[in-house]
């Protein structure tokens, strides 16, 4: 993996060594891999944030619904619409 002066910074023992062999041999292939496991981990963090940001409203609103004492209060929070009714999913034609 690292050559002659290219340790990367680690020392001799701490060096993994790159068997290069089938598809890892073909530097293309090397970087279609990286480059799918790159987009695959930028998916990941996106699912993950989406998750995390679900639930924090999620908490929030019931932090909020708990706080309310009036019946006004409470039909007002009942009134406003669903982000479901806010954005509806969006539908995709289908191709042929």
């Amino acid at each position: 993996m690292y050559g002659e002066g290219n340790s990367g910074g680690l020392p001799a023992e701490r060096r993994t060594v790159l068997v290069q062999r089938g598809e890892n041999a073909d530097p293309r292939r090397r970087t279609e891999l990286h480059l799918a496991l790159r987009a695959q981990a930028a998916a990941s963090a996106k699912a993950a944030k989406l998750t995390i940001d679900q639930q924090s409203v999620a908490l929030q609103e019931k932090v909020i619904v708990g706080g309310l004492m009036s019946v006004e209060a409470k039909d007002f929070l009942k009134s406003l619409p669903t982000p479901e009714e806010l954005m509806p999913s969006l539908q995709l034609p289908k191709l042929n």
